[in-house]
């Protein structure tokens, strides 16, 4: 059996805020290539401040990281050519007047010919059911449409891994459902999916491994239907069916 190549790799890793405060503490982990993980924890908890150590916009004060085999510290271009970052606030990064502006910005600054940059916008647009959109003012979507382009903004990138930080906040049940459909057919396309979320419910289903953080520690790390029970005792609330004696089915 061929071994998985190792794409994310967390090496001891503490941060240290001005000040002295301290949000990650020795977390140590490894995700191979084509993996879907579950990052859970409670608000505070360091989900955040782990996100943006892997594309360089945080630097460990102890520690490493790498991102196929680069070193965030060494090689932060190469890196945030890797990783796609979602953040919580799609508005933080949603620079373009138009979604077109939007999506082919980071291409753009790749110094990319245009017709491939035209290629990327209009693959990455597709890819999050926004094509049609393309000359719609940003600050005219849903929060849904927002955190759709700001995926499509990642993507137009080509990263391998695509990191979301409570991509769920704020959306309603239809834009719930549609995000998840795209990431799970990210994930079936061959991309990395790092989820951060203290709402497991939503996503738990689809991911293959369950990181758990408490107070910026690493406190489990495994299968999610064997972790699921245990989220309660991190400040996390367990999916419903767990609390209900059930199981976990995966969304196939």
């Amino acid at each position: 059996m061929r071994a998985v190549r190792q794409l994310i790799e967390i090496e001891g890793v503490s941060h240290h805020f001005a000040g002295g405060d301290r949000s990650l503490y020795n977390v140590s982990f490894a995700v191979g290539a084509g993996q879907f993980v579950l990052l859970a924890g409670a608000n505070g908890s360091g989900k955040t401040t782990l996100l943006r150590h892997l594309n360089g916009l945080l630097a460990p004060s102890r520690g490493a990281v790498r991102i196929d085999g680069l070193s965030t510290v060494e090689d932060v271009g190469g890196v945030r050519r890797r990783v796609g970052l979602v953040f919580q606030d799609a508005d933080s990064q949603i620079v373009g007047e138009t979604v077109w502006e939007d999506v082919v910005f980071g291409p753009e600054n790749l110094g990319l010919p245009p017709t491939e940059i035209a290629g990327r916008a209009r693959r990455a647009l597709a890819a999050v059911a926004l094509t049609g959109f393309e000359q719609r003012l940003t600050h005219q979507l849903s929060g849904g449409e927002k955190r759709r382009l700001a995926i499509a903004g990642a993507l137009a990138m080509q990263p391998a891994v695509v990191a979301l930080d409570e991509p769920f906040a704020g959306l309603d049940y239809p834009a719930t459902i549609l995000l998840l459909d795209h990431l799970k057919l990210l994930h079936r396309e061959g991309k990395t999916i790092l989820v951060a979320t203290h709402e497991v419910e939503k996503v738990i289903s689809l991911a293959q491994r369950l990181l758990v953080l408490d107070h910026g520690r690493l406190v489990a790390d495994g299968n999610p239907a064997e972790i699921a029970p245990l989220l309660g005792r991190h400040g996390v609330r367990p999916p419903c069916s767990v609390v209900h004696g059930g199981t976990i089915v995966p969304w196939n």
